[in-house]
């Protein structure tokens, strides 16, 4: 079953394709594991703290 990718999750690859940051590079800066921040971009992984760090940082305060 493909799961699919969150409105936030794909606003969230365009900011990180705009600032050329890499989803390993992004993770470390703010403290989660790769691993984690892949999930939660593409929506295999659900954690509603998780997603509000990851949108405060990159300022997409419509999905938090």
């Amino acid at each position: 079953m493909k799961i699919e990718t969150p409105q936030w999750g794909k606003e969230v690859k365009k900011k990180l394709v705009d600032e050329e940051c890499s989803v390993t590079e992004f993770a470390k800066r703010i403290g989660m594991s790769r691993s984690r921040v892949s999930g939660l971009i593409n929506g295999s992984a659900v954690s509603p703290i998780g997603q509000r760090k990851i949108c405060e940082y990159l300022g997409l305060y419509d999905y938090i």
